[in-house]
């Protein structure tokens, strides 16, 4: 199914807890009307499987400051992701007023970014 599109969104989550260069936790991948979140601790030895989807200069990947995800995804699953667009790039490019995804949902999509539900940081130690 991602293999067939032409485009889709990435991002990713890391955490530091209990470890000094922490870990890809969680994927989220969207296209069309589709939105995935894999448990990428869970599903850690299947990652690879995503490596020739992300490596394909065929689809574009659309993520948003995604240094940090591209640098995660070499590190932790030796994925060298090709033909990225980072929307915040794109708005510094264009010299944009703003350059946060809350600004870009606002300006282009006439919605907002709910944060409601983000998860809080949570101290595991006793």
């Amino acid at each position: 199914m991602l293999r067939k599109q032409k485009i889709f969104g990435l991002d990713l989550e890391h955490s530091k807890t209990r470890s000094f260069l922490g870990i890809v936790c969680l994927m989220q991948i969207s296209f069309s009307n589709r939105d995935f979140v894999i448990d990428t601790l869970l599903l850690h030895d299947s990652i690879h499987k995503l490596k020739s989807i992300f490596e394909d200069v065929n689809i574009c990947k659309v993520i948003h400051g995604g240094a940090h995800d591209i640098h995660w995804l070499q590190r932790d699953y030796q994925i060298y992701i090709t033909n990225v667009l980072d929307t915040h790039l794109a708005c510094l490019t264009l010299n944009k007023k703003e350059s946060s995804y809350n600004f870009l949902l606002k300006e282009y999509c006439n919605d907002s970014n709910d944060k409601s539900m983000q998860v809080q940081k949570i101290s595991f130690c006793s």
